[in-house]
């Protein structure tokens, strides 16, 4: 027992998960909310005591007499959706994982649960019609086909021996609207591999974490990044997480782009490709090379 009568918390492991889990439940019911950060068509309902002590950014807005504090909401509409999700959700939960779904976009339900494009009632009154407007024959009323003809004595063998050796071809069942397509096109065991790229994804969300001032999202971010990016520097995310993060952030900051700069100078080959060379011409990546091989060659930061 501490003093004072305040219990240690160290005592009752398992508490401070369900102080987490807890907090990120409010961001699924959205209950108490009181302020709305919405993103073209995304909207988070949450709540000033968790956000704004995370966000620089936040904190000013809802704080004062700026219209965002006075309407309880703000519109981010120059980010990419995707990111603002996974830095909502870190908010909540001090994660976030590209793949992310989260349940708390608030969203109008749908009018019906049958789809716009059939109704049931068109199901149950249509009747087939044929171009002359005369009503189709029913199975009993039409003659049986003549049986098939015997093929050609030269190849009957060779055609019977193809039948035999022919496999019957899988049906594929029309899929319902209300069936997930992976139950029915056996995709149920396809899952987010660790072969996935997701190096663009980290830099906007690291870009985020320095815009809206929330410095552990940041860090968080490029901590994903270098896991990652010595195993996908051959994909074309690779190129496009260049591009994002040296048009996205400041030439001073430099954590990422190091991180960028010393995968390159490991492997130089990359230079060889024509789409890594139109990356290094249209960024600053050329220079930061340029001045890393130099600084390298005179004993400097180098990562040579």
């Amino acid at each position: 027992m501490a003093p004072n009568g305040i219990t240690n918390s160290a005592s009752f492991p398992g508490h401070s998960d369900e102080l987490i889990e807890s907090i990120a439940n409010l961001l699924v019911s959205g209950k108490y909310s009181d302020i709305v950060i919405t993103c073209q068509n995304d909207r988070y309902e949450v709540h000033r005591a968790i956000v704004c002590p995370r966000s620089s950014f936040f904190e000013a807005a809802f704080n004062g007499n700026f219209s965002e504090a006075i309407n309880g909401k703000i519109d981010l509409p120059d980010d990419d959706p995707a990111a603002v999700e996974m830095m909502v959700h870190y908010l909540y939960h001090l994660d976030y994982t590209p793949s992310t779904i989260s349940t708390s976009k608030v969203s109008p339900a749908p009018e019906s649960e049958t789809p716009p494009y059939i109704e049931a009632d068109d199901l149950n009154q249509a009747t087939p019609t044929v171009f002359d407007s005369r009503p189709v024959a029913s199975f009993e009323e039409n003659t049986p086909p003549p049986p098939p003809l015997p093929p050609p004595p030269a190849m009957s063998k060779k055609v019977s021996k193809m039948t035999k050796k022919k496999k019957a071809k899988p049906v594929l069942q029309p899929v319902s609207p209300f069936v997930n397509p992976s139950q029915t096109w056996g995709f149920s065991n396809i899952t987010n591999s660790e072969s996935s790229s997701h190096l663009c994804s980290h830099a906007k969300v690291y870009a985020l974490g320095e815009k809206y001032g929330i410095r552990g999202l940041k860090a968080l971010a490029l901590q994903k990044f270098e896991n990652e990016v010595e195993h996908h520097t051959e994909s074309e995310d690779f190129l496009l997480a260049v591009k994002e993060l040296y048009t996205s952030t400041v030439d001073e900051d430099r954590p990422l782009r190091d991180v960028v700069v010393k995968t390159m100078t490991k492997r130089t080959s990359l230079l060889n490709r024509e789409s890594v060379q139109e990356v290094v011409k249209s960024t600053e990546l050329g220079f930061d090379l340029l001045m890393n091989l130099t600084s390298a060659s005179r004993g400097g930061w180098g990562f040579m």
